[in-house]
């Protein structure tokens, strides 16, 4: 797993291990190849390579994902939102699709995205909630979700098709 970030990212960022739960893998984009998502922290001074427009990751906040209205034939876009930006120390969460039938481990495994205020404590791949599939609609895949307790609350991280977007569950049941 260390291998696969380092591949990706390189220097830039560290795995943070602090955690039991610190990385969790599963088709998160639906396309079956395995994927992986691990906390992950920027390493010291190495904050103008993360943010660089020019990295081979999409740095994204799941919070401000544009989420399509469903069962609408015709959307309008929002307005494009500056680009998201690390910050010192900030705890994060890196996905890294998988290729092949490596997956995660191959080597050819580079689309990745670093996650912010998505860091999270109790990483579990899990089936999308009916709740989340009343919400966002019909997945147009089997796929995973990343449930996570975040900020007190349970929720799941979810791959629109775009973007990772985040959606609260009811902390009662977990799927």
């Amino acid at each position: 797993m260390q291998q696969a970030v380092a591949r990706v990212f390189g220097t830039t960022v560290n795995v943070d291990n602090q955690t039991p739960d610190f990385f969790v893998a599963g088709d998160f984009n639906g396309d079956d190849s395995v994927d992986l998502a691990v906390l992950v922290k920027p390493a010291h001074r190495r904050l103008s390579e993360i943010n660089s427009s020019l990295a081979n990751w999409i740095i994204q906040d799941p919070h401000r994902a544009f989420v399509p209205p469903k069962n609408q034939t015709v959307v309008i876009l929002p307005p494009r939102t500056e680009p998201e930006h690390v910050r010192s120390g900030q705890l994060l969460l890196a996905v890294i699709h998988g290729f092949g039938k490596e997956r995660w481990r191959d080597q050819r495994a580079r689309q990745a995205y670093l996650l912010s205020n998505a860091a999270g404590n109790a990483l579990a791949s899990a089936r999308p909630s009916q709740s989340l599939q009343r919400d966002f609609g019909v997945f147009s895949s089997q796929r995973d979700v990343i449930a996570e307790q975040l900020g007190g609350s349970h929720g799941v991280l979810y791959w629109t098709g775009a973007a990772y977007a985040w959606h609260p569950e009811s902390s009662r049941k977990r799927n």
